[in-house]
């Protein structure tokens, strides 16, 4: 909710809260209605310019995001990091217990590409003498955004999982909810890094990577889960994508 109102009040397309009723099992949300559709129904039907649109517009809204002060309040439930040692030892922590699922249930060719671009990742972060801290929104994808006809973002939500760190690495997370929408042609993520602005050569490397982190993370999480299977089988198509190069 504070994160939500802190966006509003900022100017930020995002809902008013104004309180939660109890309820059986969730609470009522009282809150400002959004105007548009979601992005993701917006993106079945819309022509590829328009789909250009909202990827840089979505882009756009990304980086207003991180270039906000951070507030008291956006604290992660779980994974809370307060300066950036600590998002760092946080992510080496991420990169260990990956790549030891990785080893031991991933091919020996995953493994080994994922343990080449993790110790990229290490020394990347071991390089960084000037990271800084952003708001991250950390589930930033087309389900969680409103578009209107002209492709202008109306509304973000669900802030249920932001946390502070490397703005790169939301961008990274994000990254990979593009790439798994139905045919999705890679080519276009460009248009979400133009809408986004001023992303370096380094700073694409550093988002490839968190991707790279993020679809280990996902893919850890469904396996061995056999309703999932299909989910499982679409990260190792992915990966095998990605050590083609075919997505950095």
């Amino acid at each position: 909710m504070r994160v939500s109102n802190y966006l509003a009040e900022k100017g930020l397309p995002a809902s008013h809260f104004y309180d939660v009723i109890p309820g059986d099992t969730e609470g009522i949300a009282i809150m400002d209605c959004a105007s548009g559709q979601s992005a993701n129904d917006a993106w079945a039907t819309s022509s590829e310019k328009e789909k250009k649109a909202i990827l840089e517009h979505a882009g756009t809204l990304l980086k207003k995001i991180h270039e906000l002060p951070i507030p008291d309040f956006w604290i992660h439930n779980k994974h809370e990091v307060a300066s950036p040692d600590e998002w760092k030892a946080w992510t080496m922590l991420r990169i260990e217990k990956y790549m030891v699922f990785a080893k031991e249930h991933l091919s020996q060719q995953i493994s080994l590409f994922l343990e080449e671009k993790f110790t990229r990742l290490i020394a990347l972060y071991e390089a960084k003498k000037d990271l800084k801290l952003s708001p991250l929104h950390w589930d930033y994808h087309f389900g969680n955004i409103n578009v209107d006809e002209k492709q202008n973002v109306t509304g973000v939500f669900d802030f249920d999982n932001a946390m502070k760190g490397h703005s790169l690495a939301d961008i990274g997370q994000t990254m990979y909810w593009l790439v798994r929408m139905p045919e999705f042609d890679i080519s276009l993520l460009e248009h979400f890094f133009t809408g986004y602005g001023g992303l370096t050569d380094a700073d694409r490397e550093f988002v490839y990577l968190h991707f790279l982190l993020f679809l280990s993370a996902t893919t850890r999480s469904v396996w061995p889960k056999e309703h999932l299977k299909w989910l499982t089988d679409d990260h190792l198509r992915l990966f095998e994508s990605c050590m083609k190069g075919e997505y950095n």
